[in-house]
């Protein structure tokens, strides 16, 4: 374990040591994509969800609950 996080340790430090040498019109340009493409995912689930409620039946289908232990048992007592 203790290698484990010392090899993450030295990744993370790898990874924050090049986003500070990266210019701020770089870095803010990754932060801005990476915010339009979280944006564009939101919406895209937002949409989806909106849809499914209106698209989905008017009515809800109501049946009995069965047991599937009593469906197994009979099988077996079949055999």
């Amino acid at each position: 374990m203790k290698a484990y996080t010392t090899s993450l340790s030295s990744w993370m430090d790898t990874i924050d040591r090049r986003w500070k040498q990266l210019p701020a019109r770089e870095s803010r340009r990754i932060i801005l994509y990476s915010f339009a493409g979280y944006l564009l995912i939101t919406l895209m689930i937002i949409v989806q969800v909106v849809y499914q409620l209106y698209a989905g039946q008017k009515t809800m289908e109501i049946k009995h609950i069965s047991n599937p232990v009593a469906n197994v048992k009979a099988s077996k007592n079949i055999n």
